[in-house]
């Protein structure tokens, strides 16, 4: 597939800390969703100020006191209400929307409980392969989504993986299962890509409250794969509480 004519720009972003809430890159518990919602537009630059610099130098996205100042309603944010409940639950045993809400203000921060990225760096109303128009073509080089996914695979997911790998927290929960190959072509040894979901096997099945769910252990990590946090997918508070306790069980 001839990637030649892709803006650079785009290379340079989407081959960094780019479409995450980020946090702490030391944290033990790991968030990976499949990209930003709401289609914002497109601006290949991260937002300095929502980040701190890391040990080398980079841009860190993170929730600091200028994302809470220009983002008020941050705390209604369904996505971000569920992850918090998981943290606070996986991390004290105790689940409740007082607790949570006021949990809210450590999610995603540079000394918090939490990192948050995404397999891809764009954001869209829609996760189809159809959401792709002409503004995407014009600014990125790719004439369909299908073609971005595919370079997104080959040159931003070895980013994903060495950002995972190289910090060791000890889980990180993929939300969103139909889109498991995805993760696991990012997260997954490359030779067992194509093996079945088993009890026995590398990836292993489990049942967790109603919801079908998929895990394995590599390199210290575990990686779970979950249903959406949200409409169509983990809704209950049960079934936060129970995913959270999975991990816990798990690390």
């Amino acid at each position: 597939m001839n990637f030649t004519a892709i803006n650079q720009d785009f290379i340079d972003w989407a081959k960094s800390f780019s479409g995450m809430n980020g946090g702490n890159l030391k944290a033990p518990l790991w968030f990976c969703g499949i990209e930003f919602g709401g289609g914002d537009p497109i601006y290949f630059k991260i937002n300095e100020r929502y980040c701190y610099k890391n040990t080398e130098g980079k841009f860190v996205p993170c929730w600091n006191d200028k994302f809470k100042q220009d983002k008020k309603d941050y705390k209604k944010w369904q996505y971000g209400q569920k992850v918090a409940k998981i943290s606070y639950q996986y991390k004290t045993g105790q689940i409740g929307y007082e607790i949570y809400q006021d949990y809210m203000d450590r999610l995603f921060t540079k000394d918090g409980d939490t990192f948050a990225m995404n397999l891809y760096p764009l954001s869209f109303t829609e996760s189809s392969d159809d959401a792709w128009d002409e503004i995407h073509y014009k600014e990125t080089g790719f004439s369909n989504k299908i073609m971005y996914k595919a370079w997104c695979m080959a040159y931003r997911f070895p980013f994903l993986r060495e950002l995972v790998y190289g910090n060791k927290p000890k889980v990180l929960i993929c939300t969103g299962n139909n889109f498991w190959k995805d993760f696991r072509l990012a997260f997954a040894p490359q030779e067992m890509l194509f093996e079945n979901s088993s009890e026995n096997s590398f990836y292993k099945y489990r049942k967790i409250d109603k919801y079908d769910c998929e895990w394995f252990e590599h390199k210290g990590t575990v990686v779970i794969l979950t249903p959406f946090l949200g409409q169509g997918g983990i809704m209950s508070d049960n079934g936060l509480k129970a995913l959270a306790e999975f991990a816990k069980k798990l690390t």
